[in-house]
This record gives structure tokens, C-alpha cells and sequence, in this order.
């Protein structure tokens, strides 16, 4: 069957503004050296540029990017937090899906790190809350409760990470009023 589907003659141009900016983008034709995008801003010149079509691609994805970042698609409301070990762990597990899929776009920034770290990050908040529940669930319980509080609260975060530098920092144990020791029960499997 013959391919019906015909590429545009011409893309119309597009404009995006307000009274002190605006945004258009010219109109595209195949034979176009480049895609024109100008820019301008009240009173200044009108700035252009011309971008090449991979180079157009490439701002696409970022903006995609920066705009989910801003204003995911699919965000949770304030205060909707995981408050259980298996939410955590469901959370970041998810996170860590998501930014696995970033890290492999070939079309994303090549300057990863932050996304790696974030990643490694995530594993190991998983690893940490699924062993903590096997040996420790009620105080797995207690943790993931505190740290519902600081994510809902915020604030708190930052004033937690400057006292446990200062009590790591010192030789003290850091944590939700750690306890010397967690009460476990060592036993041999055979």
C-alpha cells in the first residue's frame, strides 16, 4: 500500500508572547538551511538565531526536560509522600526507572553526572530501607515516618544534615535519635 502520509510544503510560523516578551518561530521549509527563532523583550533589539535541525531536536528534548522538571506530568500533590518502607522503596525504585530511561536518551545533555548520582543515590536508599525492614521493621517503620515528616515539612531537612555533620563530624551516632545499637538477634542458617 503507498505511504499517504505527505511531509508539510511549510510549517506556518508560531508566536508565543506578552505585553514585555515574545517568542516566535519562522516559517520552516524543507529546502530551509535552518529552523529561524527570534526572540525579543520590550524595549531591546530583537534577537535571532538559526538552528540547525539536529541542533532544534536537541533543544526540544531539553526543554521537555526542564519543563517536566518544573511541572511534571503526572506530579503528586503537596504533603503526598512515601511514609513506608515499601513506599519508599516503591518511590525511588520508580525514580530510579525514570532516570535510568534519561540516562540512556541519546538525545539528553551529555553531562550526566547528576543524574548518575542520583541514581546511585536512589539504589542506595533502597538497599538501606529493604535491609533495615528485613532485621528492624518496626524501626524501619519509625524511620520512614520521620522521613514523611521532613520531606512534607521541608525545613527540617536542612537542619538535619548540618546537626548530623556536626554529630558525625564529633564521633556520635547520626539519625532519628539513633540508638546505640539496634536490638537484632544474630542467628546461623544452616
Amino acid at each position: 500500500m503507498p505511504d499517504t502520509k505527505k511531509a508539510p510544503k511549510e510549517i506556518p510560523p508560531q508566536e508565543w508572547g506578552s505585553e514585555e516578551s515574545g517568542l516566535e518561530i519562522a516559517a520552516t521549509r524543507p529546502d530551509d538551511g535552518g529552523i529561524l527563532i527570534s526572540m525579543d523583550h520590550q524595549d531591546t533589539p530583537t534577537v535571532c538565531w538559526s538552528v540547525s535541525a539536529q541542533q532544534a531536536r536537541d533543544v526540544a528534548a531539553t526543554l521537555v526536560q526542564r519543563a517536566d522538571l518544573i511541572d511534571p506530568p503526572s506530579r503528586r500533590k503537596l504533603g503526598d509522600v512515601p511514609e513506608t518502607p515499601a513506599a519508599i522503596i516503591g518511590e525511588f525504585l520508580r525514580q530510579g526507572r525514570e532516570l535510568m530511561r534519561l540516562i540512556f536518551d541519546v538525545r539528553s545533555d551529555p553531562d550526566q553526572r547528576h543524574r548518575i548520582a542520583q541514581l546511585c543515590d536512589g539504589f542506595a536508599i533502597v538497599a538501606l530501607m529493604a535491609e533495615l525492614e528485613q532485621v528492624a521493621p518496626d524501626r524501619a517503620a519509625v524511620v520512614a515516618e520521620r522521613l514523611a515528616d521532613c520531606w512534607i515539612d521541608g525545613g527540617s531537612v536542612n537542619e538535619f544534615i548540618v546537626q548530623w555533620f556536626e554529630d558525625h563530624a564529633a564521633g556520635r551516632p547520626v539519625g532519628f535519635n539513633p540508638p546505640p545499637t539496634l536490638p537484632l538477634t544474630v542467628a546461623r542458617i544452616e
